[in-house]
């Protein structure tokens, strides 16, 4: 039985970006859970909004969640977008 092994190209060893790799894989870690929590945080708040309005029609507050939603998802989206401009 042969055994693998991995080794990296001749050229690899001469990369010397590793900390500015490092440096985006962190910052954009950061943005990933920071989106999340905001989805997360803006759903909530959407859902105990709509639930106020028990005499409002049902179909008005499923419109109004997701028009609420897609106003997350583009705000996500500018997140993304502000964050790729920053580190560029």
């Amino acid at each position: 039985m042969a055994l693998l092994t991995l080794s990296l190209p001749a050229h690899a060893s001469s990369y010397t970006h590793w900390g500015v790799n490092a440096g985006v894989f962190v910052v954009m870690l950061a943005v990933v859970i920071a989106t999340i929590m905001l989805h997360y945080l803006g759903l909530t708040y959407a859902w105990r909004q709509l639930n106020r309005r028990p005499g409002s029609y049902r179909h008005r507050r499923v419109l109004y969640g997701i028009l609420f939603a897609l106003a997350l998802h583009i705000a996500e989206i500018w997140l993304f977008g502000l964050t790729y401009w920053l580190l560029d």
